[in-house]
């Protein structure tokens, strides 16, 4: 999800808030997207409120409000990655199976409505409810048992390298994105066309 369907960058994120100064972007970094609370966010042991609680012993208290701020709408600044919305309706239109499998919390719900192409997909799987994360073998294999797909016949898309590595242990192709729409789109065309010259 984050830097494949939205573009998805802590920085920006302080940017949007205002956050200026270097000394309080550091500290809020460190304490909020970059902090082990974060990860258990996306382990679903830790909600909003459970990060903020704990960021706040480690913040001086003039960046409380900004943490709470942050934390109360950070996914509003999830910007949709151009090109992915029309990409995966095309799949879709040749018989593609479209699911997600991301590292999120448990607020993922909020704003699934505003993702690209929410309406297209399949089914998802989400570590904050699975209590586990990428690159752990067993997510995947979570979602491979929960929708019936083998794994010979999927491609795994991510922004991240360290992602892959449990997708390959489970069996499944994987594909690093790293922005570029038309690298992707070329990749899944060779597929696309592979796919119908078995058909035939």
């Amino acid at each position: 999800m984050g830097n494949v369907l939205v573009k998805y960058d802590p920085n920006f994120i302080l940017d949007s808030h205002g956050v200026n100064d270097p000394e309080d972007r550091k500290l809020l970094l460190d304490n909020i997207s970059y902090s082990e609370g974060w990860k258990k966010m996306d382990l679903g042991i830790y909600d909003e409120d459970d990060l903020y609680n704990e960021a706040i012993t480690k913040l001086p208290e003039r960046l409380h409000p900004k943490a709470r701020e942050i934390l109360d709408s950070w996914y509003k600044s999830l910007i949709p990655v151009e090109g992915m919305e029309e990409l995966i309706r095309r799949l879709k239109d040749h018989g593609f199976g479209i699911y997600l499998l991301s590292n999120a919390g448990r607020s993922k719900d909020i704003y699934w409505k505003d993702i690209p192409g929410n309406q297209y997909f399949d089914g998802t799987v989400v570590s904050a409810f699975e209590r586990c994360i990428k690159p752990d073998r067993k997510i995947y294999e979570i979602l491979l048992e929960r929708y019936g797909l083998k794994a010979e016949e999927c491609l795994f898309i991510d922004d991240m390298e360290t992602n892959v590595i449990g997708t390959e242990k489970a069996g499944i192709k994987a594909y690093v994105f790293d922005g570029d729409m038309r690298r992707l789109e070329n990749y899944i065309n060779d597929i696309i066309q592979q796919k119908e010259k078995e058909r035939c």
